[in-house]
């Protein structure tokens, strides 16, 4: 089921197209060498499915493989769209697509050579401490489909992890989606989002602007995407009806006026939050640490912060904090 996904999100998902059957063929010639390197105990990965594409392919040995097959069998089947044909020109065509979806990986040997190993098991992420990082360029998307691949994958492992474990993972996991909307698109978010909490697993978006959101799931998806968070974290944003949205989540005090208006809302200082979070009333997060002010620094060991004398946290309802004056004659209070 894994390899099935994997492949989709490599030979599919990617790209828009409005014959998928180049997609679908070529990634199916990909299936039939995958699970034919599976039944003959080699290595699963990148490099290999690459050698048997561009040199088993060319010297007649995954023809020959395919001619000894059962006719019944998975591998069989799956690579009968492709050896089993006697059009050249179809074949070619799928070639081609096969060669265009696998570029980033025959250009790039060094990523390849990466890519052929893992450091890590994946399956004890959520049994025991672990901490991965999945850092990618952003001065270009070549490499973003990456992220978004590792992350799929790694959210069905922590299910079957979970599975294992009674229906619950042993350690509570969190998926931090930085830059969340320059990532291509999950294809499951939302029941990703529903799924994830009964598994002991916390999903974290961080998202610039709802425009992007919309732009990158579409209106329907994205609303149940802010329907299904158990919390919200408001930073700031310009867009009027996201601001509008906020307002009108804060609700209306006993006047029936909104508790913090559309102009408040663009103007909240860097310290400054607005925390949605379960049933709970909103309320006006203030003196939030800047991450400037955390001691973590790359590539050098970590120490200790200065301390610093410590302040009573504020954190109070929006309610307490934007309570209006009393309304007296014709004077006018609000924004």
């Amino acid at each position: 089921m894994q390899l099935n996904d994997m492949l989709n999100d490599i030979f599919f998902r990617r790209v828009d197209t409005k014959d998928p059957y180049w997609n679908e063929s070529a990634g199916q010639l990909a299936l039939g060498i995958c699970l034919l390197l599976l039944a003959l105990g080699e290595k699963l990965n990148m490099k290999n499915l690459l050698k048997w594409r561009y040199e088993k392919l060319a010297d007649g040995t995954l023809d020959k493989c395919f001619r000894n097959l059962p006719t019944d069998g998975e591998i069989y089947q799956n690579l009968a769209g492709y050896l089993g044909m006697t059009a050249e020109n179809t074949k070619s065509c799928i070639r081609s697509t096969f060669d265009q979806l696998v570029r980033v990986f025959k250009s790039a040997p060094a990523l390849t050579e990466m890519l052929n190993d893992t450091s890590f098991d994946i399956e004890r992420i959520g049994e025991a401490k672990a901490a991965v990082f999945v850092v990618i360029p952003d001065e270009k998307t070549t490499f973003h489909f990456l992220a978004t691949l590792f992350i799929s994958q790694c959210y069905t492992t922590l299910l079957e992890t979970a599975e294992r474990h009674g229906g619950s993972l042993p350690r509570r996991t969190n998926i931090i989606l930085e830059e969340f909307c320059n990532l291509p698109a999950l294809g499951d978010i939302v029941p990703m989002i529903t799924a994830a909490r009964s598994r002991n697993i916390r999903l974290h978006m961080v998202i610039q602007s709802y425009g992007q959101l919309v732009e990158k799931y579409g209106e329907n998806v994205s609303r149940a995407i802010l329907d299904n968070c158990g919390n919200m974290i408001y930073l700031h944003t310009r867009e009027m009806d996201f601001l509008t949205y906020i307002s009108r989540l804060a609700g209306n005090n006993e006047y029936g006026r909104p508790l913090i208006s559309t102009s408040r809302l663009q103007r909240l200082q860097k310290n400054e939050t607005i925390i949605f979070h379960g049933r709970c009333c909103p309320y006006l997060a203030e003196d939030v640490p800047l991450i400037f002010d955390y001691p973590i620094k790359l590539g050098t060991e970590l120490r200790s912060a200065p301390q610093k004398p410590k302040k009573e946290k504020k954190r109070r309802r929006i309610g307490d904090v934007l309570k209006p004056p009393e309304l007296s004659g014709d004077t006018d209070v609000w924004d």
